[in-house]
């Protein structure tokens, strides 16, 4: 992916590996199984958010793996929508941050002290320069299709959260580019969180 020019500004390594819940879809006419979440994204960010707003700071803001898998399926149980079909099956929400602006926010925000300030949908592109411009310093829990990540942002100091890959401190410059790396330019939903 290309993170390794990256590497003298990395903190820590992180983890996204377990899956917090499957389910059952009609697909072809046909009950199979499918993943309910591929990972716990949505809980180590909304925690990682948490602990910046705490003023914590580099390997303190590592989220705690076991709580972050807690919220994320106490969060996925409020998303999800039940529909009669010769059977009762879960449906998935059409997107997990569809889910989380219409069903869990507040509980999943209110479960770690955190509360929801703004939400701003925005192509990838406008999104990062929205966190980095000087007028919206803060923590900003961000949802792209099918993954969330996290950033914190005030003027000279720039971090980055991703669960797949770690957390970075950087310079504007280099946050750019390391939070649009790979991506196509795609909508993002930024939700700026304050301390609760």
């Amino acid at each position: 992916m290309g993170l390794e020019k990256f590497d003298k500004f990395k903190v820590y390594d992180n983890e996204n590996l377990m899956c917090t819940k499957s389910r059952f879809a009609v697909i072809d006419g046909k009950a199979q199984l499918t993943s309910g979440s591929q990972g716990i994204c949505g809980g180590q960010s909304v925690i990682w958010c948490s602990n910046v707003l705490a003023g914590k700071r580099g390997a303190d803001t590592k989220p705690s793996y076991m709580r972050a898998a807690a919220l994320q399926a106490r969060f996925e149980k409020l998303s999800t929508v039940v529909y009669a079909d010769a059977a009762y099956l879960e449906k998935e929400p059409e997107s997990v941050q569809e889910a989380i602006g219409k069903h869990g926010e507040e509980t999943m925000f209110e479960a770690t002290g955190v509360r929801l300030l703004a939400e701003i949908s925005k192509p990838m592109t406008d999104a990062v320069w929205h966190m980095m411009s000087s007028d919206n310093p803060g923590a900003y829990l961000i949802g792209a299709p099918g993954h969330f990540m996290a950033a914190s942002t005030k003027p000279g100091e720039y971090m980055f959260f991703n669960p797949d890959h770690g957390m970075w401190s950087l310079g504007m410059f280099d946050f750019e580019s390391l939070v649009t790396l790979g991506r196509k330019n795609m909508t993002w939903k930024l939700f700026k969180l304050g301390a609760g």
